[in-house]
């Protein structure tokens, strides 16, 4: 299900459960640009990142275009989405996890930096309801989630468990 594949002499890893050209790139590939890692994927794709601030923001790139940004030039934001082919979407995640999204029938595809605080606030399941939303069926819908930190090298304390926990079962819908 796992592949490395190399590009320049440098190793990133693929997804077998996605269609769509895509890539883990470490940071072994640092300072080559986003602009310049697409070509691994495609020569004529244009590559498209955001500021990530660890919220639940997931926006397309015309969105992008018109959202607040940062010096950079970069829209504010934990999530892209798009059905475009000649888009290469790009999150950086350091130690948050990544999510790539893909819906293999209609070829919207997403990109997502989860890190515990997105994760608490919806950010992947924000991405996957846009996606249902503009035409995607749930049974069509591949999830690829990218190395990230290890528990042993990052822990949280009990209010953050207790908040990712509250995130994806709410007390209240608990049964007593």
């Amino acid at each position: 299900m796992w592949n490395w594949k190399t590009w320049q002499g440098k190793r990133y890893l693929t997804c077998g459960l996605l269609t769509r050209p895509h890539g883990f790139f470490t940071s072994a590939f640092y300072p080559i640009s986003h602009q310049d890692l697409v070509s691994a994927l495609s020569e004529t794709a244009e590559g498209i990142r955001g500021k990530q601030v660890h919220g639940n923001t997931v926006l397309t790139p015309t969105q992008a275009q018109k959202a607040p940004q940062n010096e950079e030039g970069y829209a504010f934001t934990d999530g892209l989405l798009s059905d475009a082919a000649d888009q290469g979407l790009f999150v950086l995640s350091a130690d948050c996890t990544p999510a790539l999204l893909e819906d293999v029938s209609t070829g919207q595809v997403a990109a997502v930096h989860a890190g515990w605080q997105g994760t608490a606030l919806g950010v992947v399941k924000k991405a996957a309801q846009r996606m249902l939303d503009t035409g995607s069926r749930t049974t069509d819908l591949r999830v690829a989630l990218g190395p990230a930190i290890a528990g042993e090298v990052y822990q949280v304390g009990e209010d953050v468990a207790l908040e990712v926990a509250q995130s994806l079962y709410p007390i209240d819908s608990i049964p007593s």
